[in-house]
């Protein structure tokens, strides 16, 4: 069975955005995907988050080129009513945050790939950054 990642929104940022040192370990992280050896996903809010944040640097043409390639290999998790209404219901004091970590709960992600790892405290999911996700399992 591949293993399941979830991508934060700074993930897919840092790989589009080239955002040097933390891109490379993250593009290492797509290339498990593109040989077959992991599912990727994030969930709607990431692109658009990602969208917003890019297009500032990139242009909206090029950041959403980007974007679509990305779909292309990552998958969409479900941010649904029932996703919402856990976050709400968490103890997480960030929303987005919660919503993120519920969705990847919904499509049984084996790890949580994020540069802000505080905001996954109450994460039964293991979290981690890019660079160590790389040291430890590629």
């Amino acid at each position: 069975m591949k293993t399941r990642i979830f991508l934060d929104t700074n993930i897919v940022i840092d790989i589009i955005g080239d955002r040097q040192p933390f891109c490379v370990p993250a593009a290492n992280i797509l290339d498990l995907a593109y040989s077959g050896n992991a599912e990727l996903y994030a969930t709607a809010l990431t692109f658009a988050n990602a969208l917003y944040v890019l297009r500032k640097s990139l242009g909206t043409e090029d950041a959403t080129r980007y974007l679509r390639q990305l779909n292309e290999i990552v998958r969409v998790a479900p941010a649904t009513q029932h996703e919402v209404e856990q976050a709400f219901r968490s103890e997480n004091p960030d929303f987005e945050d919660a919503i993120q970590y519920f969705a990847a709960v919904a499509v049984g992600a084996d790890v949580i790939i994020t540069r802000n790892s505080k905001h996954f405290k109450l994460s039964d999911i293991p979290v981690m950054d890019a660079a160590r996700y790389c040291n430890d399992y590629i």
